[in-house]
């Protein structure tokens, strides 16, 4: 299509768009706000209701944030309301226009999906923030606290990840119970704000969730979590930190690589008073 043809396009009465959430390197879903499905670039684009105001289109030129109102049954919205995926969810719009026999579409928003919430009864309302805005944030200044700062497993960190399997069952009071204890156990607190996964048996997709709090019930462990699932028997867990450096010494043996400063004191090493001169 000609820059002209282009042009007239655009001007014309027949504009729609094309929008993609990514919740995982191969896990995508694609919608457009037309009343039948779209196919752009060999990807189909399937119907769904939306409402978008993209930066800057409500006068305020310092907004830098992007809300999305959608359908309280979008499968990426419910995922992301109900059960948070421990992975960033990137959403991309296009333009695009029914006159452009060629199928182009042109990015119009690119960015990363930072909240979801209940809009009203049908409708989740989602942030994003551009990925402009991502790639100008300064980085984030060092802080000296008691507590290690790093994330966990990250590249600072450099603790080593171990996974360990174990069988489990769902309780009637919707608690995640052990049968037993996994290999290399240490104490049921070390997985608390740790990792549970599993295979999905209906999509077959590895299915991630946070731990809120492990307990040791004597004869295995108890997980609590968000919508633990009934169907599933056997998890991989990987131990979670408290980032202190008890944590780091006796659940990770990385102490080496702590990076809080557990000798800063708590009171005046000089008085309890304040001086006046």
């Amino acid at each position: 299509m000609s820059y002209t043809d282009t042009r007239t396009a655009e001007g014309a009465s027949a504009p729609f768009l094309l929008v993609e959430f990514q919740m995982g390197d191969t896990l995508f879903y694609r919608y457009t706000d037309t009343e039948i499905s779209k196919i752009i670039n060999a990807q189909v684009f399937d119907p769904a209701s939306f409402v978008v105001e993209f930066p800057g289109e409500n006068g305020q030129f310092d907004q830098q944030e992007m809300t999305l109102e959608v359908q309280g049954d979008l499968t990426p919205a419910i995922m992301l309301i109900n059960r948070p995926p421990s992975y960033v969810c990137r959403v991309t719009f296009w333009d695009a226009n029914l006159l452009d026999t060629n199928r182009e579409a042109r990015v119009r928003f690119r960015g990363r999906i930072v909240s979801a919430k209940w809009k009203r009864e049908g409708v989740i309302e989602l942030t994003a923030t551009p990925s402009s805005t991502e790639l100008s944030l300064p980085g984030t200044p060092r802080l000296y606290t008691r507590s290690c700062p790093h994330v966990l497993y990250g590249s600072a960190c450099k603790a080593n990840r171990v996974p360990m399997q174990i069988s489990a069952s769902l309780s009637n009071d919707n608690v995640l119970r052990t049968q037993g204890y996994p290999t290399g156990f240490i104490e049921a607190n070390a997985f608390t704000r740790g990792e549970i996964s599993w295979t999905d048996a209906e999509t077959g997709q590895k299915a991630v969730r946070t731990i809120s709090r492990c307990e040791d019930n004597g004869a295995g462990l108890d997980i609590h979590m968000v919508y633990p699932p009934s169907d599933v028997n056997n998890f991989i867990l990987v131990m979670g930190c408290s980032h202190s450096e008890t944590a780091c010494t006796e659940w990770h043996s990385n102490i080496g690589n702590f990076g809080g400063q557990p000798w800063i004191p708590l009171k005046s090493p000089h008085n309890r008073y304040t001086e006046f001169y």
